[in-house]
């Protein structure tokens, strides 16, 4: 299983991947947000995505933040 940490899921594009990835058993998906709920409430800067990738191991980090 790879684990996905997925930024921005409160916007059109992050929520609209969110779905379509959650349910496939191929992916753990970690989810963040700024309003929305999520597995993570995140306010970007350059040291909370340093400490939340060290924190989070993921095999892949995708970007939807604005």
């Amino acid at each position: 299983m790879r684990r996905v940490l997925l930024l921005g899921i409160d916007g059109l594009l992050g929520s609209s991947l969110s779905e379509k990835i959650a349910n496939n058993d191929k992916f753990e998906v970690i989810t963040t947000a700024r309003k929305f709920p999520a597995d993570f409430n995140f306010t970007y800067s350059p040291r909370a995505l340093s400490d939340l990738v060290v924190e989070i191991k993921p095999d892949v980090v995708i970007n939807c933040i604005a």
